[in-house]
């Protein structure tokens, strides 16, 4: 059943960056070049890149995000929810509130809109994941504070 989850979720993924990229003009597309992410909602160095704009007609936002080892998001919480797709390495995944949880390639998470979480590499391993932003109408996201070493390394 959980790889018939994922396959859905793949396809679901695959198609929507598709029909996103075959709706915009070459002129519309997201930058394809990985950007450093502003350190003050991030501990250590992650590249973000974007492959839609978060404000088109799927109101869904796509991209993917690479940490290196150490490195991970401030809490946050979406408006819309999340979904994280691991594509290489290994991650870390919390809920506020949860246990900490440890992620390998081709995990899925599904974050409910509003629930603070925070996400990023191992110690010892970079990661990289597509990051899903669905249901954008409602919102950006809300950075918190950032998740302490305790917490980290819990």
């Amino acid at each position: 059943m959980r790889k018939l989850k994922h396959c859905y979720l793949f396809f679901f993924l695959l198609f929507g960056l598709l029909f996103e990229v075959n709706a915009q003009s070459s002129n519309d597309l997201i930058s394809q070049k990985p950007v450093a992410k502003q350190p003050s909602n991030f501990t250590g160095t992650v590249l973000v890149k974007m492959y839609t704009d978060p404000k088109n007609q799927l109101n869904c936002s796509m991209g993917s995000v690479s940490f290196q080892p150490g490195a991970r998001t401030n809490w946050h919480q979406h408006p819309g929810g999340q979904i994280l797709l691991i594509t290489e390495g290994t991650a870390f995944y919390q809920e506020r509130g949860g246990v900490k949880r440890i992620l390998q390639k081709g995990d899925v998470v599904s974050c409910p809109p509003n629930l603070a979480h925070w996400h990023g590499a191992s110690a010892t391993s970079t990661m990289t994941h597509l990051a899903v932003g669905p249901n954008t109408d409602r919102g950006a996201v809300t950075w918190l504070e950032k998740v302490e070493d305790g917490v980290y390394l819990k």
